[in-house]
């Protein structure tokens, strides 16, 4: 997620205890065992049925495992011996395990506790608490230490919120520190995260406000759960809103330096290789044609509030993970009115080639009308930018008088965002089209693409370059 916070891809990741160490003498209950050679009856109807108990090990294609970096360590500048913090699910989904960032090596109890529900009132009735892992693990500095109950995950519906509480004896973790309880950091197409408190010990006062900086895994359905299928229990699972459409927030014509005429994606004519899992992108697969093997998703990067300074073009650098189809980016305009917008990319970093107009490919040139303080789309879906795993690609977005917002930052090529699909870095920001730059930025706003949900066979050729 990392801010942020979902999601061609790796293969799930495993989640082990980075320890080998036994449970301490204040063990977490006994975990059930959840069969995985044992598809469910319903395994392959693209809704990950956690009702039925349906997991990603019993039905991969169903359940989507996810393992997504909240904040990546070198922003973790404050350490707590605990921290209590909100979760919020956009879809039903199941968290399996967090990672902690320590602040020195050494051996150690870890406790996680968890609550449906905010902490809010909470903050130190342990009786509300339910102790969800209990284990000494032997903690390394400055990288993530797994935190794992995947064998009997917290579900939650789409809409509720859990809390969780990490509370360490000795060793301390680490987390960024903020002004105020309550804000939304971190999100993506399946959760929200809120920063919280942090204190001394368990379930003592709270000391101050921090933001949980690590990885959350989790796993949720590709699909919306069908509403003819019974309704889940309280705290349970699975109903993924459907794939965001996206249009352009105008719908004035083009101005007067149009983009290349989108060449039409069929929408009902499904490719042969439909269903294998596998986004076929070098055969033009799509979510219209093949939603089952296309996941598409539009990821919050930064947040409205926190885009605190102005420009007129930014630019920066996108890496993928996995091979995936860049399909749009939404910016949050500085005031209300209508402007010409162009985009811009080029396969590869911009470094060096900042006011070379040659060397960049104009993927949109649009007159929309902007809406202050909101996402604004640009879309070229039907066109879109393939990159490889592995990969980087450029994008410079530029406005002719409307202002678009950004986060400030200290230098460019700052890794501030990323998830199991893409990394995002900071930039540069400028006065005008293909100008000298004037400063830092991380560009704020969503990111729309699509991937596979599981990796691709090496026997078949690779994506082709864009």
């Amino acid at each position: 997620l990392l801010p942020t916070s979902e999601p061609t891809p790796s293969p799930p990741p495993t989640y082990s205890p980075t320890s080998s160490l036994p449970p301490s003498s204040k063990p977490s209950s006994s975990p059930t065992q959840i069969p995985t050679n044992q598809p469910t009856e319903v395994c392959g109807n693209k809704v990950c049925e956690m009702i039925l108990d349906e997991t990603p090990d019993q039905c991969p294609l169903d359940c989507i495992e996810e393992h997504d970096s909240v904040y990546i360590t070198g922003e973790a500048n404050k350490e707590a011996l605990a921290i209590m913090f909100d979760v919020t699910a956009k879809r039903d989904v199941a968290i399996t395990s967090l990672d902690v960032i320590a602040k020195k090596d050494g051996e150690d109890e870890v406790l996680v506790y968890s609550k449906l529900g905010s902490y809010s009132g909470f903050e130190r009735d342990e009786s509300q608490w339910e102790n969800i892992l209990t284990e000494t693990v032997t903690l390394t500095a400055d990288q993530t230490n797994n935190l794992s109950w995947r064998e009997q995950p917290l579900k939650i519906k789409a809409g509720e919120t859990r809390a969780f509480y990490i509370v360490t004896s000795k060793r301390k973790i680490m987390y960024v520190q903020d002004d105020r309880e309550g804000l939304l950091y971190a999100q993506n197409n399946v959760l929200e995260i809120k920063s919280g408190i942090v204190s001394k010990g368990e379930f003592q006062n709270g000391n101050g406000e921090g933001r949980f900086s690590g990885t959350l895994g989790y796993y949720f359905s590709p699909s919306p759960r069908p509403t003819n299928l019974p309704t889940l229990l309280p705290t349970s699972e699975p109903t993924p809103s459907p794939p965001p459409t996206y249009s352009p927030t105008s719908s004035l014509p083009p101005s007067s330096k149009p983009s290349s005429s989108p060449t039409q994606i069929p929408t009902n004519q499904p490719t042969e290789v439909c269903g294998n899992k596998v986004c076929e992108m070098i055969l033009d697969e799509t979510p219209d044609q093949c939603p089952l093997d296309c996941i598409e998703e539009h990821d919050s990067v930064y947040i409205t509030g926190e885009a605190n300074k102005e420009a007129l073009a930014i630019m920066f650098d996108v890496t993928a993970k996995r091979d995936v189809a860049i399909t749009s980016l939404d910016v949050i305009a500085k005031k209300d009115g209508e402007d010409e917008v162009l985009v811009y990319s080029k396969l590869g970093s911009y470094s060096g080639f900042e006011r070379d107009e040659s060397q960049w490919e104009n993927i949109l040139t649009e007159t929309v009308t902007l809406t202050a303080d909101q996402t604004n789309n640009l879309s070229w879906r039907e066109q879109p930018l393939k990159i490889k795993a592995g990969e980087t690609r450029a994008f410079y977005i530029v406005t002719s008088k409307r202002k678009i917002m950004y986060v400030q930052d200290d230098r460019e090529g700052l890794l501030y965002a990323q998830n199991n699909v893409l990394e995002i870095k900071s930039g540069i920001v400028s006065k005008g089209e293909f100008q000298n730059g004037n400063g830092e930025g991380r560009f704020s706003g969503t990111l729309g693409y699509y991937f596979s949900p599981s990796p691709r066979p090496t026997n078949l050729p690779t994506l082709l370059p864009t």
